[in-house]
């Protein structure tokens, strides 16, 4: 039996702002998709989908990130197509969420994708605070 792996510093580090930009990510969705109701009452819908597609991307970077920890090897490799995996599956997530909210539901576009473009811009925000 091998004892379990203990997580160094920077993984908690990166776990811990990873889940914190979620966060603040979801409430920024709910705050928008708020003032956005406020605004038209039909545009409730359509921000609230803009807002939870930049949650479920940070969602699955919380996945590949742990995924990461899990199979951490010397293998340079394996680790940088673990990588170029998750970025590819976080852009076509969008691709499909924008798709399935613009076409297939006909959501208003302006609150979706302002509402995506804010969550985004969170996450971003998110980053410059956990470097401070």
């Amino acid at each position: 039996m091998t004892p379990p792996k203990t997580q160094n510093i920077f993984e908690r580090s990166l776990q811990r702002s990873l889940r914190l930009r979620m966060r603040l990510q979801f409430i920024s969705a709910v705050v928008l998709t708020i003032i956005f109701g406020y605004i038209n009452s039909s545009w409730i819908t359509a921000s609230g989908f803009g807002g939870l597609i930049p949650v479920s991307t940070t969602i699955l970077l919380i996945f590949y990130s742990k995924r990461a920890e899990q199979t951490a090897s010397v293998d340079t490799g394996n680790n940088l197509r673990l990588l170029y995996r998750c970025a590819i599956e976080r852009i076509v997530l969008v691709a499909i969420l924008f798709a399935l909210g613009l076409g297939l539901l006909k959501l208003e576009p302006l609150p979706m994708i302002m509402t995506f473009i804010i969550g985004q811009m969170v996450f971003l925000m998110g980053r410059l605070e956990a470097q401070q």
